[in-house]
């Protein structure tokens, strides 16, 4: 499942539970609450952005909580939906920096019903822990993710003629905890582990920090040779490149750069050649989230539900920015994404297709 748009790609769910599913026309409307780790702009903005125009199609309540990476301020917005009268009737949170497992027993205790969004809870996580009132979690694919984007670095790398003396990658890990970041990692290590002409000569955890992903390249370029740089999301990659000019280096013939967000600067500098791919699409898990609660209802538990992410590169980027590129979210009908046997298409075709 290695092309690009994956348009044949369909993320199917078994419907666990008998009886019947309400659907877009849903006749009462529920109460949803997102606890979102990151602030109210960049990929986290589009997520929120996502979710509230899914949550307004189908006619739901979104109650969104900016948590902005502070630990502290995601466990007291659990603590304030737990402890109100009358709390939503779900909690959708993300597994970031590992906070998952404490928010989720505070809503928990409080009889609400929580869905992961994102970042899942570990195995070693789950042990122990009453998941009565877990409904389910949402996740994308973002092993392939890291894999691909360093594939694509690579090969142009090598059609550079790089790999005369072997191809030297250099990697910003987004950190070393967040499930999201560890896959991407994996994925990264995996196809560099396929080619014998590659090698990592560093890879750093960022936190998700610009500023550090900067000073750390700077520091790296002082010394050292990287042919690409492979950049856990894209605002990573830009501070990145930054740094390359700074060296002298042009990014798409020095070095080679590939991020993740599908963020509208990355799409231009595929366009124009600074990068070889920005992968992505999983901010539109915030619309997603709501088509599975919204048709939900009267059942238990969703289970697992995985979905693909996408390459964007060269090849589709035009279409891509035709689409997509204005980030106006409410003019996607998400309810036609409601599903009636619960099979779902949440592909990149899909989301291209009902954006037209």
């Amino acid at each position: 499942m290695n092309t690009q748009l994956r348009g044949a790609f369909t993320a199917r769910i078994l419907a666990s539970v008998a009886g019947s599913f309400l659907f877009a026309t849903q006749a009462m409307a529920i109460n949803i609450a997102f606890i979102n780790p990151g602030g109210d702009t960049g990929f986290w903005g589009n997520v929120s952005g996502t979710m509230q125009a899914a949550a307004d199609d189908f006619g739901h309540g979104l109650e969104i909580i900016h948590t902005n990476r502070d630990r502290a301020a995601m466990q007291t917005a659990a603590k304030d939906l737990a402890s109100r009268p009358t709390p939503p009737d779900y909690v959708i949170i993300v597994n970031e920096i590992k906070q998952g497992k404490k928010a989720y027993a505070t809503l928990s205790q409080a009889g609400i019903k929580v869905m992961f969004l994102l970042n899942q809870l570990s195995e070693a996580e789950r042990k122990g822990l009453n998941t009565d009132n877990l409904v389910g979690g949402l996740s994308p694919d973002n092993e392939i993710a890291g894999y691909e984007m360093a594939k694509s670095l690579i090969q142009a790398a090598r059609a550079a003629g790089k790999d005369e003396d072997g191809v030297q990658i250099m990697a910003l890990l987004g950190d070393l905890a967040t499930p999201a970041a560890v896959e991407r990692t994996a994925g990264m290590e995996r196809a560099i582990e396929e080619a014998a002409d590659v090698s990592l000569v560093r890879a750093m955890s960022v936190n998700w920090d610009a500023e550090e992903a900067a000073n750390r390249t700077r520091k790296f370029l002082q010394k050292n040779r990287a042919d690409a740089i492979w950049s856990a999301n894209d605002p990573i990659s830009f501070a990145a490149q930054s740094e390359a000019e700074a060296a002298g280096l042009q990014a798409g013939q020095d070095v080679f750069f590939a991020g993740l967000n599908w963020s509208r600067p990355a799409l231009e500098a595929v366009q124009d050649g600074r990068m070889t791919m920005t992968h992505g699409g999983h901010f539109f898990a915030g619309a997603w989230s709501v088509v599975l609660l919204n048709d939900l209802a009267g059942t238990d538990s969703l289970g697992a539900v995985d979905f693909p992410m996408s390459a964007v590169t060269g090849a589709n980027v035009d279409l891509f920015l035709d689409r997509l590129g204005d980030g106006d979210w409410q003019k996607i009908d998400f309810t036609r994404f409601a599903s009636p046997d619960g099979a779902y298409d949440f592909s990149a075709q899909a989301i291209l297709d009902a954006a037209q």
